[in-house]
């Protein structure tokens, strides 16, 4: 009963990949010389990939280093150096996996596919924190993909059961969502068994906050990262980080409990990177210091879940103590926010499927990239677009123009504006834009609060990636409209001035995505069966019709799950979906539990605005806390008002049996519902008002209220 959510690669193959590389001191002088006669806007490139030897990548292990660098971190509450703890705000001790959040044993075998373990860690801990729901996503679908032996089109240059990072999981999940775990079962095979293009696509990747903090040389306490890490934990549910491991006596004697490495253990290692990825679950501050071989300066540790089956605590779990003092788990970390249920988009337009390579730098505050995008229906609408933020602090505006008067800023609509506080990628909900023809183009402004704007470019990059492909005159870079040129043309000024091969820019393209809802989304129709919702269901009329109406979506291609319970950042959301209502330019009110930029963010501020909910304590809005059936009638009563709908209880002869449970605040809504037939007992005599409302009661109670007195 769902239809399928179609992912698009504008312009055939179009894979857009490029790391950034060191240039000598002196081509940078040359380039920052560089002004053609009709171009002001002065660019270089800026990364590490080229300063990599084939042995960084081959040799280092199962995480290969990060071919380009984001920005340090430095919020302004802390000062580099410190050494006191950091903020007395969180527990001691605190743990994901202890509140069932975390997925079964993990194990990579014999293959260096930890980094993919890691990030579907990531995602399968948001989503069960977020909704109570396991998901096991498939490893061995994200190590096929990034390959180029399997898939030439936008692999890296790795072996299937090569090493990887964050980089090549956050580009593949961003191309095309997540595969199920029981349509691609992990293996050590480097043989794929299964079509590609017949898998079901799970999700969609909502952002990937990535901090940089620096090498613990000195192996000291940082405050500033560990409470980043914290703070991460708790708001998406665990963090991704790195060691660099060596099977050695560093990990505390035969039970393999924790773990520390100091650098001092043996000098001659090369550790400058780390070489295994790892997935932070939780911290103990009073784990002792006198557990670890290497003794560090404090005590404290992260709660860390590996992919090597049963290794650690004698062989009778995946979980292990890393000390906080350790040099490399607070260096280079990610958290990620994913969705199952995709109201946003149907549809996707990309130039860049392999992602963000490299660093185009401008020498301004102010970068400004437009991207041409040709949608398959002229009637679709834009919802949504994407890109990397590689500067803390960056504050992005995006604008559609649909006339094709792409160099004239009076021809666009500004749609969003944020200002990041971590670099990474990010999908930006906009105020959406009904297409009256095929082309659009999105251009996204990006001001930094100090230094150069950089730009995320895809391209190939030595021994990485040599299968990207430019779309000549589609992207456009400038400081601003007046001086956009290709991306092509600013390669080719920097390439004249390169002394080195390695040096030069190829087959470049600006690392933007485009998302779009078909006209036909909101339809109402009967929609092909989900495999748990029979026919003969009670609730199975109002499945198709919430789903056909757009209200809301399958939890997979294939599955609704209509028994899942419903949060209550779930069910505003729907009432914003209900009467396809504009929520976009509703502000924050106050709530410290409303995160920003979320699913649910802006029809929160509606719903409260529109006195439809209140918090649940004063400042707190309990986004995820499940919504009892007394609650929903009050809600959608409150709704209904919005509209200039009155309904009034006449019936007061009729009492349910279990009247003594329904709240006073609620006794109103419920009989009333009840009485105009948007909502039934759970039995004839008895409502059940503080129980969770699922699903498939929510889509009943939706259908009811919307074919009778809303359509």
């Amino acid at each position: 009963m769902k239809k399928a959510k179609k992912i698009t690669v504008s312009l055939l193959t179009v894979a857009v990949l490029g790391l950034n590389t060191f240039l000598s001191p002196g081509l940078r002088t040359e380039i920052n010389n560089i002004k053609a006669a009709s171009y002001t806007p002065i660019f270089s490139v800026s990364d590490r990939a080229n300063g990599q030897s084939s042995a960084d990548i081959s040799e280092n292990g199962g995480r290969i280093p990060l071919h380009t660098a984001i920005s340090s971190y430095e919020s302004d509450s802390y000062h580099s150096g410190t050494e006191l703890k950091g903020n007395s705000s969180y527990p001691s001790y605190y743990s994901s996996a202890d509140l069932g959040y975390t997925s079964g044993v993990d194990n990579q075998m014999t293959t260096d596919a930890c980094w993919a373990f890691t990030h579907n860690e990531l995602i399968e801990i948001n989503l069960a924190k977020k909704y109570g729901v396991k998901y096991d996503f498939s490893e061995e679908a994200m190590k096929f993909e990034t390959s180029n032996i399997t898939n030439p089109l936008y692999g890296y240059m790795r072996s299937p059961n090569g090493g990887g990072n964050e980089y090549y999981s956050t580009a593949y999940l961003a191309r095309t969502g997540s595969v199920l775990e029981s349509d691609e079962p992990f293996s050590v095979s480097e043989v794929r068994s299964v079509n590609k293009d017949e898998l079901n696509r799970q999700g969609m990747l909502s952002s990937v906050p990535m901090y940089i903090f620096g090498l613990n040389r000195s192996n000291t306490y940082n405050a500033e990262a560990v409470d980043k890490i914290k703070e991460l934990v708790m708001q998406y549910g665990a963090v991704g980080s790195a060691l660099f491991y060596d099977e050695s006596p560093l990990y505390q004697p035969s039970s393999r409990e924790c773990y520390y490495y100091d650098s001092l253990y043996n000098e001659n290692f090369p550790d400058t990177y780390a070489n295994h990825s790892v997935t932070i679950v939780g911290w103990d501050d009073n784990y002792s210091a006198d557990n670890f071989v290497h003794k560090p300066a404090g005590n404290g540790a992260f709660i860390v879940k590996n992919s090597w089956g049963l290794y650690h605590n004698n062989q009778s779990s995946d979980y292990v103590y890393v000390s906080y003092y350790d040099r490399h788990i607070t260096n280079e970390i990610f958290a990620t926010d994913y969705e199952i249920e995709n109201s946003l988009y149907d549809n996707t337009y990309q130039y860049d499927p392999l992602g963000w390579c490299r660093n185009l730098v401008i020498n301004s505050s102010k970068s400004l990239s437009v991207t041409r995008f040709v949608a398959d229906k002229p009637d679709e609408t834009v919802t949504a677009v994407s890109t990397y933020i590689i500067q803390p602090g960056t504050t992005a505006k995006v604008m559609i123009c649909t006339n094709g008067d792409f160099k004239n800023q009076n021809s666009y609509i500004t749609v969003y504006e944020h200002t990041f506080d971590a670099a990474g990628y990010y999908v930006m909900p906009i105020t959406p834009v009904k297409l009256s023809g095929n082309e659009y183009y999105a251009a996204i402004e990006l001001s930094v609060p100090s230094g150069s704007a950089q730009l995320a470019i895809q391209s190939d990059i030595r021994l990485l990636i040599d299968n990207a492909v430019n779309i000549p005159n589609t992207c456009y870079v400038g400081s601003s409209f007046s001086d956009l040129n290709t991306i092509e043309n600013i390669a080719e000024i920097i390439n004249s001035q390169a002394s080195a091969s390695s040096d030069k820019i190829r087959m470049p393209m600006v690392c933007v995505k485009a998302f779009t809802k078909s006209s036909d989304t909101n339809s109402l129709k009967n929609i092909s069966s989900f495999t748990d919702v029979a026919d003969t269901r009670w609730y199975a009329q109002a499945v198709d019709y919430a789903v056909g109406a757009g209200l809301f979506s399958g939890v997979s291609s294939s599955t609704f799950e209509p028994s899942t319970q419903m949060t209550r950042a779930m069910f505003v959301r729907v009432l914003a979906n209900l009467t396809n209502i504009d929520v976009s330019s509703y502000s924050d009110i106050g709530f410290k539990d409303i995160e920003k930029n979320r699913w649910y963010t802006s029809a929160a501020y509606w719903a409260v605005t529109k006195g439809i909910v209140e918090g649940t304590a004063p400042n707190t809005f309990a986004p995820y806390e499940n919504i009892t059936r007394q609650q929903m009638c009050v809600m959608l009563m409150r709704y209904a008002q919005t509209l200039g709908m009155n309904f009034e209880r006449t019936d007061v002869s009729f009492v349910f049996d279990d009247d003594n449970k329904i709240q006073n605040y609620a006794r109103q809504a419920v009989y009333t519902c009840r009485e105009y037939g948007i909502i039934d007992g759970m039995t004839d005599t008895t409502f059940d008002p503080r129980s969770s409302a699922t699903r498939a009661q929510v889509a009943n109670m939706f259908m009811n209220f919307s074919q009778k007195y809303v359509y």
